[in-house]
């Protein structure tokens, strides 16, 4: 099913962040997708139902964090601090002047979408999370996590040229 929605970019510090906005709803929802491309959502089909359904009572808007999916790419080696991807939130947030919305995040985006409800309260409506996780390696307190080994293979096949995006990255859990 192919989409009719303008992928849009705004800075964010120095890179660019995409975005896209679809429905004109009373009430703004920010999903911050992740494992998908915003560009390629709409090709699959009950992504693309569960997506539209949002945008018939709401503002959607969908943004991919730096360095993942359609905003500007990073080396693996220059991975941001948390307050970037939720300053790439608030950035988004701005350009299409939301005040306040429903944050909605699914997997890792969970921890940045989790730092802007916890110190920007008064920009977040409510925060609905979908397998988020508030550590992505294995701790005591933790014990599902990635193993510390699993985690180095990661990070080794995604750094490396090529690495990011090319499916290599399953075969380290």
């Amino acid at each position: 099913m192919p989409h009719l929605y303008e992928t849009q970019l705004v800075r964010s510090g120095d890179v660019e962040i995409a975005y896209q906005v679809v429905g004109d709803g009373p009430i703004d929802v920010v999903y911050v997708v992740s494992n998908t491309p915003i560009d390629l959502v709409w090709d699959l089909p009950q992504f693309a139902r569960n997506l539209s359904r949002l945008a018939s009572f709401s503002r959607l808007t969908l943004l991919d964090l730096r360095g993942f999916g359609s905003s500007e790419h990073l080396s693996g080696k220059n991975l941001p601090a948390m307050q970037a991807w939720m300053d790439d939130i608030l950035a988004v947030m701005d350009a299409v002047g939301c005040q306040r919305a429903g944050l909605l995040a699914t997997s890792e985006s969970g921890l940045p979408a989790m730092l802007l409800a916890a110190s920007h309260p008064e920009r977040v409506t409510a925060l609905a999370l979908i397998n988020c996780y508030a550590r992505y390696t294995r701790s005591p307190e933790q014990p599902w996590g990635m193993p510390a080994d699993a985690l180095e293979r990661y990070i080794q096949i995604t750094a490396a040229p090529g690495g990011w995006g090319s499916g290599g990255d399953l075969a380290s859990v």
